[in-house]
């Protein structure tokens, strides 16, 4: 929306600017002793999720005249809390979502400040998400696929209207471990989607166009023009 010059009088902040209109998650940071839920969304691969398409199929995966066909593969959403929490009926953006009380450890994450010999240039972090799994009811957890698919952690208290939460931690999954007992979730910040040659071909060191022996390993040049 446009807004017209002169609608504000003269330094008066919009809303989402001024600290005097209050924030749920700002007063809630503001108490010590509050009991802080924490929400984790997972979105990993199912690849045996069955989806419908509508519309005319590839030619010869379909009956002639079929409008409508399958396809195998897709996101899947998981929805988990340290303590339980369910969304209003009235939430605009996720209502009546229960999130199960199944995460023991809901984010443990350590961020380096040093990266190689450089101080101050961050590297990418690890940490880790564990849930309970002692029933055997996320078993199917390990039927997904995992390495690079989103994670999302939110924090709040009883009384938050979802669009309150704050997001806390934004990243992806790195791996997944399983036992009898509980699940860890590897997880890695969002950097790890810059942390990686620019140039990935290398130079093999065998001779001719892959270069001598103390060009091995190398990135090869890349030009334009």
């Amino acid at each position: 929306m446009i807004e017209i010059f002169g609608t504000l009088a003269y330094t008066e902040l919009p809303d989402e600017y001024s600290l005097a209109v209050g924030n749920a998650f700002k007063d809630l940071l503001d108490n010590p002793e509050a009991d802080i839920i924490y929400l984790v969304e997972l979105a990993p691969y199912d690849p045996a999720q069955e989806n419908t398409v509508g519309g005319i199929p590839p030619f010869g995966t379909g009956a002639f005249g079929e409008f409508d066909f399958k396809t195998l593969g897709g996101i899947t959403r998981i929805y988990l809390s340290n303590v339980g929490y369910t969304t209003k009926p009235d939430d605009a953006e996720l209502p009546n979502q229960h999130f199960a009380a199944q995460v023991d450890n809901p984010m443990q994450f350590d961020v380096s400040v040093v990266s190689g010999d450089d101080f101050g240039s961050q590297a990418p972090s690890f940490g880790s998400i564990v849930i309970q799994n002692a029933e055997g009811e996320l078993d199917i957890l390990q039927d997904y696929v995992w390495t690079g698919y989103r994670v999302t952690v939110k924090a709040g208290q009883r009384g938050f209207a979802y669009e309150d939460f704050a997001t806390v931690f934004g990243g992806s999954i790195n791996g997944i471990e399983m036992d009898d007992d509980r699940v860890t979730l590897t997880i890695r910040d969002n950097r790890i989607k810059t942390d990686q040659l620019l140039l990935p071909a290398t130079f093999a060191g065998t001779g001719g166009k892959e270069g001598g022996t103390d060009l091995s390993g190398k990135p090869k040049p890349l030009g334009y023009g």
